[in-house]
């Protein structure tokens, strides 16, 4: 925290790989230095996950409990979002679709909830899922593999439309980008 400032969003992923003690030793402390989420920090499928999520959420009055990205349907995370299980539904338009995801943003919507899609795959995702964010009114930010990928922007014939740090939703037929050969 010291040394990106206060105005710097942090965040957490868990990868599902924590049980629920450990989560409870670590959130504390990412309330304290103000984390924007903690993502997925244990099993989902697990027995029990959705009151798991709802314990590590209590915990944490200011930190938001994300969710969601391996779910297919709306079907499969109604539940965790109607319970509160969590705060943002991150859902993915590469595996769930555009119009499934848009569907997800409503009931999160409806309960209070953000959407703010696992972006990790590559520029037509990255694409799909910052057209679904420019659609919907609980957008947060668009979550962005930084890691070197030539499937980011090497699929574009003019790369990512990235100005002042904001991703320029392009506005030409279908996605508003060309791809190379």
């Amino acid at each position: 925290r010291e040394a990106v400032g206060s105005d710097f969003d942090l965040m957490q992923e868990g990868n599902q790989r924590w049980n629920l003690e450990q989560c409870l030793e670590l959130t504390p402390v990412l309330e304290e230095l103000k984390f924007l989420w903690l993502e997925e920090p244990v099993s989902r499928r697990a027995e029990g996950g959705i009151e798991e999520y709802i314990k590590i959420g209590n915990t944490m009055p200011n930190v938001m409990v994300t969710g969601g990205e391996s779910m297919r349907n709306r079907f499969e995370i109604k539940e965790w979002l109607d319970r509160g299980a969590y705060d943002i539904a991150q859902t993915d338009c590469i595996i769930v679709g555009v119009t499934e995801n848009w569907y997800i943003s409503r009931i999160a919507d409806y309960n209070g909830r953000y959407c703010c899609p696992q972006n990790w795959h590559g520029g037509l995702g990255t694409i799909a899922n910052a057209h679904l964010e420019a659609a919907i009114p609980n957008h947060l930010i668009l979550e962005l593999n930084q890691t070197y990928n030539d499937l980011l922007e090497g699929v574009f014939k003019d790369g990512l439309p990235v100005k002042d740090g904001y991703l320029d939703i392009p506005d030409r037929p279908g996605f508003g980008v060309e791809i190379v050969d």
